[in-house]
């Protein structure tokens, strides 16, 4: 049953695909980020909403969601899609626009790898250290900014087999995926993807897409203007 609601009070701040790009400067300039409030909101579980069709497989929702951002960041977040050694992401980094990784139990120290147009953009420690390349050595098999993505999975298998880095390599992850990339197969894993787009009037829709054994079973559509 279609569901629908007004909320005058709520806030949400559109938070998708964050690099926290530090500037080390003096007298820094600091920007209050924009306050959003849900102005509407609908929800499915039969039926269609914003080309999404209830008990579509993952493969077809992933579809409609590359068809609703082509003109907007192709990132869609996906829950859950975690690994825990290095060979199970072969195949798969090229697909997403960003790849983390970290000891079991995170750390300061856990590395965020960020990419665009198919090579590393950035690279952040999670206590938001920038750096050029990890291990910030001169070992050759280290990642850097600047290297084709392609490049990066032979780069962390060789150094997941070093004593000193391989407890970094206890949890990685993928949630930012490039919807301009193929679907990945893992997809159907997670239990909830969600993005975030423009619409028009300093207005943005916020979709978020629940599943089950890789069955679309919900959809909830939310729009926010500015507080």
């Amino acid at each position: 049953m279609k569901k629908r609601h007004l909320a005058g009070i709520l806030f949400f701040s559109m938070l998708l695909f964050v690099t926290c790009e530090k500037e080390e400067n003096e007298n820094p300039i600091i920007v209050e980020p924009q306050q959003w409030r849900e102005i509407a909101k609908d929800s499915i579980s039969t039926g269609t909403a914003a080309g999404f069709t209830i008990g579509a497989n993952a493969m077809e929702t992933y579809q409609v969601v590359q068809q609703l951002l082509q003109v907007h960041t192709p990132n869609v977040q996906v829950v859950s899609n975690i690994y825990h050694k290095v060979e199970a992401v072969a195949g798969k980094v090229g697909l997403y626009n960003a790849l983390l990784f970290d000891e079991e139990k995170g750390t300061g120290t856990g590395v965020q790898l960020y990419f665009e147009d198919d090579h590393i953009k950035s690279i952040y420690t999670n206590d938001g250290k920038k750096l050029n390349s990890w291990p910030n050595n001169s070992l050759s098999m280290r990642v850097q900014v600047g290297m084709e993505v392609d490049r990066v999975y032979p780069q962390l298998l060789a150094l997941s087999s070093i004593s000193q880095y391989a407890r970094k390599f206890q949890r990685i992850s993928l949630f930012s995926k490039n919807t301009n990339k193929d679907f990945d197969p893992a997809m159907a894993q997670s239990p909830q993807w969600y993005f975030a787009h423009s619409e028009g009037d300093n207005r943005q829709k916020h979709i978020r897409l629940h599943f089950e054994e890789g069955k679309l079973q919900s959809v909830v559509i939310g729009l926010y203007a500015p507080y």
